[in-house]
């Protein structure tokens, strides 16, 4: 008997290899905060004081992926770690009157953040981690269109 690796997913509509644009961060414009095993982040030294833009990772060991899975224990591999990767990124936008310096500057805090955390065990591969990530992504562009208008004014659907 030979297992294999079942994603139990819908079979996606489309081009199934999106290509995802590289974003990039100048890391030149950053400055390490942190680098501890597991856990780093950067801080960019062009943001303007107050307005501060920040990266952060982070990778842990999780002792029981299970805990909030809902799957019964009877599917349960025999060992219940698994591996959570956390990505933050932190931006201070700015709200001003162009026309008039005089007037005040407002600071906005914006924050996007990213959990990926899956099983460890030899049967996934970066190629089902990274499909993972690109069916997340997908969700906020359903039928061609995004939903970041009505999401972000409480009308949360897929339809």
């Amino acid at each position: 008997m030979a297992y294999s690796l079942n994603h139990n997913t819908s079979t996606p509509t489309g081009d199934p290899d999106v290509t995802i644009t590289t974003y990039s961060v100048d890391t030149d414009d950053f400055a390490k905060t942190t680098d501890v095993a597991g856990e780093y982040s950067m801080t960019n030294t062009q943001s303007p004081i107050g307005f501060p833009e920040k990266v952060e990772v982070t990778s842990k060991t999780i002792q029981n992926v299970y805990s909030t899975s809902g799957i019964d224990p009877s599917f349960y591999l025999p060992t219940k770690r698994g591996q959570r990767v956390h990505t933050k990124l932190t931006e201070v936008w700015s709200y001003a009157d162009s026309e008039d310096p005089s007037k005040p500057v407002y600071a906005l805090p914006v924050t996007a953040t990213l959990v990926l955390t899956v099983p460890q065990m030899q049967a996934i591969s970066k190629n089902d981690i990274v499909a993972l990530f690109k069916r997340l992504l997908a969700v906020w562009y359903t039928d061609g269109s995004d939903h970041f208008e009505e999401w972000f004014r409480g009308s949360v659907s897929l339809k």
